[in-house]
């Protein structure tokens, strides 16, 4: 008895959410696009309408907006950096939509659906990358936006392929910063990406060249705040090291790292200004070697005549 009593409430429960159509249908009724068929049923849980032959989903229920995507769309902003983008290009509703070419559009949005979640899981992983690096390197916000905008035109183009997120990543950052005026040594960049040296030259030659971005060599003055800060070194040391920069022949820097020329430039204004910092400090403040440091101070030293002024002040600090 009991168990009978337990049939008939799930035969019930199935009624009520299965709702049949009537077997009776007028000459214009809806067809399945797949078999032909005319009857259905409707899903009023899931709300949506099924072929009974085929199982065919004829009509389907809006999709269920996540909670992220229902801030971005009511939110002030939708720019680059943003999930979103401001973009969508999911296919719409049936309406509209001839009864013969149902079948074959239902089969087209599915497709654009699994590519759409791909395309949305790659963006979003690279934003939240982009994000990441340019908190650790403390980038401005103008970098962060570029580099999302670029990253979205080699995911668009289909050139992502071959390449993980995070060199893609890093490569544009690398190169957005530098072009913006805000460069970084490789080494911040790898402690950044966790990426060897040789990993992130050959991302920022990749997509240097995908996206035909035109970059000038950084000038050493790009450095001097960057460093001069890391240094502990106060603005009149750092602008000294600017005016020593803006005396330096051409012959001397070219072909040059900018990032020697800078370092040998503070070096130089700290000595200077009685605020010397050891070519030791120099070299584990910026990752770059005594020997170099030595090397381009020695050559700025001989070039601007303070040869004599400078080994002085270094005699006094000993």
């Amino acid at each position: 008895m009991a168990k009978k009593e337990k049939k008939n409430e799930q035969l019930k429960s199935s009624r009520s959410r299965l709702r049949l159509s009537s077997p009776k249908q007028p000459e214009n009724a809806l067809k399945c696009p797949t078999c032909g068929n005319t009857t259905f049923y409707e899903d009023t849980v899931r709300g949506e309408l099924v072929c009974r032959r085929c199982g065919t989903v004829i009509e389907e229920a809006p999709p269920v907006i996540p909670e992220w995507r229902e801030r971005e769309a009511a939110g002030p902003s939708l720019g680059p950096t943003s999930r979103g983008k401001g973009k969508s290009t999911e296919l719409g509703g049936l309406a509209g939509v001839p009864l013969k070419e149902r079948g074959k559009y239902l089969r087209l949005r599915t497709i654009d659906r699994w590519i759409t979640r791909s395309r949305d899981k790659t963006m979003m992983t690279a934003l939240s990358e982009i994000r990441r690096q340019t908190a650790y390197l403390a980038l401005p916000i103008s970098v962060q936006e570029e580099a999302t905008a670029l990253f979205d035109r080699l995911l668009s183009a289909g050139k992502v392929k071959g390449w993980s997120t995070e060199e893609l990543v890093t490569g544009i950052l690398f190169a957005v910063a530098k072009r913006r005026g805000y460069p970084r040594t490789i080494d911040e960049f790898a402690a950044a990406s966790e990426l060897s040296e040789r990993d992130i030259r050959k991302a920022y030659r990749h997509v240097s060249r995908l996206l035909d971005m035109k970059i000038t060599p950084a000038k050493p003055q790009n450095y001097v705040s960057r460093f001069g800060t890391l240094l502990g070194l106060g603005g009149r040391v750092q602008g000294k090291a600017n005016d020593i920069l803006g005396k330096i022949p051409g012959e001397v820097a070219l072909g040059k790292s900018p990032i020697g020329i800078a370092a040998a430039a503070l070096y130089i204004a700290s000595v200077l200004l009685n605020e010397g910092r050891s070519e030791k400090e120099i070299s584990e403040a910026i990752g770059i070697s005594e020997p170099t440091i030595r090397l381009r101070y020695g050559e700025i030293a001989k070039a601007l005549g303070i040869e004599e002024e400078v080994k002085l002040k270094l005699e006094e600090k000993s």
